[in-house]
């Protein structure tokens, strides 16, 4: 075992659901050895990749671009403004999820 008992027994218990959020990080990062995908990171990069502004997306979005750069910092998103971002850049962010999963899987 590469880890700990402890950690196998808080697994197996269930009060490792007692971490809540920083379970899934936890996961990812030491159990598979995989870091999950950062959400604004790969807007930021889809958007930059198009040629396209912040201030574009802004426009697109209806909202102001402090607001779009509060997406870029964050590591996760409500699946309905990915959706909204998507269609606006035609590009399927719920694929790249999909396969940083089957990457992890793997």
């Amino acid at each position: 075992m590469p880890f700990g008992v402890d950690c196998y027994v808080l697994l197996v218990t269930g009060l490792w659901s007692a971490f809540g959020v920083i379970r899934k990080r936890i996961v990812y990062a030491i159990f598979m050895n995989r870091p999950e995908p950062h959400i604004g990171n790969l807007i930021l990069e889809e958007l930059q990749r198009q040629g396209k502004t912040t201030m574009w997306l802004s426009k697109q979005l209806g909202c102001s671009y402090r607001n779009v750069y509060k997406i870029y910092n964050r590591s996760w998103i409500q699946t309905d403004l990915l959706f909204q971002i998507s269609n606006i850049l035609n590009h399927n962010f719920f694929m790249d999820c999909a396969n940083a999963i089957k990457d992890v899987t793997s």
